[in-house]
């Protein structure tokens, strides 16, 4: 599939972001947790690949509603891939929005359209594709001039930005960032 893959990085996050406002008000979800677990989830979220090796606290819910109990015992630490997807106990965010699709009848078009979307960002979230800040630190680290020190030479920043460059025209693919999406070439006089 050939796309402009700035625009579908782009738009697979922003459709995603409105539909989930969307589930949260036609559903009345009521996600939120203690500011401590707030904290705590900024903190992890800083890590390394955080997407697809941490935990987050995330408020439980069922079948699109709050669960019963203290807010302190509906709050889980569930892995991205759970709270996009789901688990036994939880319902996940994607698993809503594809149920608010079906409810408000959306057209097979745009199922097929937030699907792609979907896909992508479970690609991400799951680590099977590469998020930018991961691709950029595998091409530092594999760089033939580095040498481990957390130093980046006028060389390697020089071809870092040459491929990025490169991916951003459409002239070279990134499988690693993108999957078998392959980037349209821009115009020359863009």
């Amino acid at each position: 599939m050939q796309v402009q893959l700035t625009d579908f990085e782009n738009a697979a996050f922003a459709v995603f972001v409105k539909l989930l406002s969307k589930v949260i008000l036609h559903f009345n979800l009521d996600l939120r947790i203690p500011m401590s677990k707030v904290h705590e989830n900024m903190r992890r979220a800083e890590a390394r690949e955080a997407a697809s090796s941490q935990l987050f606290y995330f408020r439980e819910s069922r079948n699109g509603k709050a669960g019963t109990g203290t807010i302190d015992e509906q709050v889980k630490q569930l892995d991205v891939h759970s709270v996009l997807v789901g688990t036994e106990e939880t319902t996940g965010l994607v698993t809503m929005v594809y149920s608010y699709l079906e409810l408000i009848g959306a057209d097979d078009a745009v199922r097929k359209k937030v699907s792609l979307y979907m896909d992508f960002i479970l690609a991400r979230a799951t680590g099977h594709l590469m998020t930018p800040a991961t691709w950029m630190r595998h091409f530092i680290r594999s760089h033939h001039e580095y040498r481990f020190d957390s130093r980046i030479s006028p060389r390697i920043a020089t071809d870092l930005l040459l491929r990025c460059h490169r991916l951003g025209l459409g002239l070279e693919t990134c499988p690693e960032m993108y999957g078998d999406m392959q980037m349209v070439p821009l115009a020359r006089n863009c």
